[in-house]
């Protein structure tokens, strides 16, 4: 189940009968996680590798993350 926000609730006050339960049925629903969740840790490794080689000034941390992804 989703978490519902203050914010929603007060629009969902103002909302007519039709979209509160549309609303309400959206909220039930179960959301489905694709198949391929790769991608955000791609891209945080990747980021964690070039902050890393500023900042220790050693290169060595992209060659490693070069050999993980080739």
């Amino acid at each position: 189940m989703e978490k519902v926000t203050v914010k929603n609730l007060i629009e969902f006050r103002g909302k007519n009968q039709r979209t509160k339960i549309t609303f309400v049925h959206n909220l039930k629903k179960e959301k489905k996680k694709s198949e391929d969740d790769s991608g955000g840790d791609y891209w945080i490794s990747c980021l964690s590798a070039i902050r890393n080689s500023f900042r220790f000034d050693n290169m060595d941390f992209l060659d490693e993350k070069n050999r993980f992804v080739a």
